[in-house]
């Protein structure tokens, strides 16, 4: 296969010309005729063709509208192309260009959509390598289950005549509390911002709700916007990793501090820009989601209907473990998963100092994202960044 001639039909050339309120666009369509040697070719094996000797082509989507003699326009591109049969060995290729538009283009700027070139806040054009970054805040409402909670009182009623009586802060159970809200300092392998006091949330009863309660709450959705002069594909191992190093942002006045399992990546994307319709640039969304009441880390109540029950061989006093039904005070499998106490067993009595129905019970805490560390992605500089390197 070979293609013998690529022309253009100058006898269909066509425009059109639109008008809205804000704006005009011109639509241009231009046929190309591509000849081959084999009655066998298709669309496939012919591509985009070109001339052999003269070097006339079919654009590349994207391509600019040129060598159409005198009518060459360079803020057109190829946006639209149809491929038909004339013959057995002809092709028509119709091509629709539009203008070329770096739509929506703000990089903290007076652009309009639709303008080519970055501007400064004064509308004086500005190398898009001088242009810092962008950064766009706001809240965004979440649900979650409320495992843990800080008990703080009770209010009492009357069963007959529903009556309330005054808020109480007493303990949940005259004997097995807790008692009213205290702080203390959080645990290794914190979850972020949880609540230092943070107790089960149990009825008086000391039984966990099934299904648990939920609570709403806001997370802080950040949008960075960086121009960079290749897209940085190394960064995309970031998308769904949380930060587990705390770090640091400080772009256009906002700073803040960042602390570990907060942080969550939830977007790396970026679209191919063009400064003077030359000089090609990315313009690079870097999205975080952060959690600052409980962090990316979750915990799961440890419940289960079995239990690991330690065995040793009485010949080679081998250790083995093996699963246990549950069974109740007559000897039937229980119903429902019992409280475990986090190291397979059922939950358990804590001394004869403590009440003797007093059971441990366990949160099992799970890491569910990768975790990485964020400072290669350099949301600590707020200066223009022409080209983020991997670490």
């Amino acid at each position: 296969m070979a293609v013998v001639a690529v022309t253009i039909d100058r006898n269909s050339r066509a425009a059109t010309t639109s008008w809205t309120s804000s704006a005009t666009e011109t639509t241009y369509r231009v046929r190309f005729i591509v000849e081959t040697d084999d009655v066998n070719d298709g669309i496939d094996g012919l591509g985009y063709p070109s001339d052999p000797s003269t070097g006339v082509s079919v654009p590349l989507p994207g391509g600019y509208y040129e060598n159409i003699g005198n009518d060459t326009n360079r803020s057109m591109v190829a946006r639209e192309i149809n491929v038909s049969q004339l013959s057995a060995m002809r092709w028509a290729y119709d091509v629709t260009y539009k203008p070329l538009k770096i739509g929506g283009l703000d990089l903290g700027t007076t652009n309009q959509p639709g303008e080519p070139d970055p501007k400064d806040k004064d509308g004086k054009k500005k190398d898009w390598e001088l242009v810092g970054p962008d950064i766009n805040i706001q809240l965004i409402q979440r649900t979650r289950p409320a495992e843990k909670a800080a008990y703080i009182g009770k209010q009492t009623f009357d069963t007959k005549s529903d009556r309330l009586n005054l808020f109480q802060a007493m303990p949940l159970h005259p004997a097995l509390g807790p008692k009213n809200s205290t702080y203390a300092n959080p645990a290794d392998g914190f979850l972020t911002g949880e609540l230092k006091n943070g107790k089960p949330v149990i009825n008086s009863a000391h039984k966990r709700f099934d299904p648990p309660l939920e609570i709403e709450y806001s997370r802080l959705q950040v949008n960075i916007t960086r121009n960079h002069s290749e897209f940085p594909v190394w960064a995309l191992k970031y998308q769904d990793s949380v930060n587990k190093a705390a770090f640091f942002i400080d772009i256009n006045g906002f700073k803040m501090n960042v602390p570990p399992f907060a942080a969550k990546i939830n977007g790396i994307t970026g679209n191919r820009r063009w400064q003077n319709l030359r000089k090609p640039f990315w313009r690079v969304d870097y999205v975080l989601e952060i959690d600052l009441y409980r962090g990316w880390r979750f915990d799961i109540l440890d419940r289960g209907k079995t239990t690991l029950v330690k065995k040793v061989d009485k010949t080679t006093n081998a250790v083995s473990y093996v699963d246990e039904l549950i069974v109740d005070e007559k000897g039937h499998p229980i119903d429902e998963p019992a409280l475990l106490d986090g190291r397979g067993d059922v939950a358990h009595k804590t001394g004869a100092a403590a009440p003797s129905n007093n059971d441990i019970g366990a949160y099992l805490r799970y890491a569910a994202y990768p975790e990485r560390n964020f400072r290669p992605l350099k949301f600590h500089v707020a200066q223009p960044i022409k080209k983020l390197r991997k670490p």
